[in-house]
């Protein structure tokens, strides 16, 4: 994923239940990044921006899922 690209929290992700966003609720990614692990795995990290009021730091991209750009 990219920075600026639309994405949405998956149905089944537990930060959406937690923060508790509407399944319409659409993102927009600010910084796709790696974090290196010991183990020389790179895990991807997203920051993405809900609206105007919330912004989300460091959740695995494998939490989210890309809107295509005539659907947002």
């Amino acid at each position: 994923m990219r920075a600026g690209q639309k994405v949405r929290l998956k149905a089944a992700s537990p930060l959406k239940q937690q923060l508790n966003l509407p399944s319409e609720a659409l993102g927009a990614v600010l910084c796709s990044y790696g974090l290196l692990r010991a183990t020389g795995v790179t895990r991807r990290r997203l920051d993405v921006r809900f609206g105007s009021g919330l912004v989300i730091w460091g959740v695995p991209d494998d939490q989210f899922e890309t809107v295509e750009d005539d659907a947002a």
